[in-house]
């Protein structure tokens, strides 16, 4: 759904799904670091 490879360390993804009001939907997340470094990973989910 979403790739990055810049050269920098924030990203800011939204995603918007299809699913009726009210339903449920299931996704996985990975994040992988390209670096040698170790970066901090947050996920905010939010219920619009």
């Amino acid at each position: 759904m979403h790739s990055d490879a810049e050269l920098h360390d924030d990203v800011f993804v939204s995603f918007n799904t299809q699913v009726a009001p009210g339903s449920c939907e299931t996704v996985r997340l990975e994040a992988t670091s390209l670096g040698s470094i170790f970066n901090n990973v947050t996920v905010t989910l939010t219920d619009n």
